[in-house]
């Protein structure tokens, strides 16, 4: 599976947001989109958190770093959930 271009990756995303603002996405794949980029930017997050965890000796500050990361990450699920359930 090839990685789209970050331009490409912008051009998709707006076009999703256009779909779900007309109403317009009547089998979900805009929403499905969003979600799955808004996820995906935070659990980006928790990965870089975890290599500096582990790369800079599972130090404390790290360990705060990547514990914020992963709550964050739980919380936007909940309202990502919450907001897209809305937005139907």
């Amino acid at each position: 599976m090839l990685k789209p271009a970050k331009n490409e990756m912008l051009h998709a995303l707006q076009a999703a947001e256009h779909l779900r603002e007309h109403n317009l996405d009547k089998h979900h794949i805009a929403k499905a989109l969003l979600y799955f980029a808004e996820r995906n930017r935070m659990l980006e997050k928790v990965l870089s958190s975890a290599e500096l965890y582990l790369h800079f000796g599972q130090g404390s500050a790290e360990h705060a770093s990547l514990v914020r990361a992963i709550k964050s990450a739980r919380n936007a699920e909940k309202h990502s959930r919450a907001a897209l359930s809305a937005h139907d």
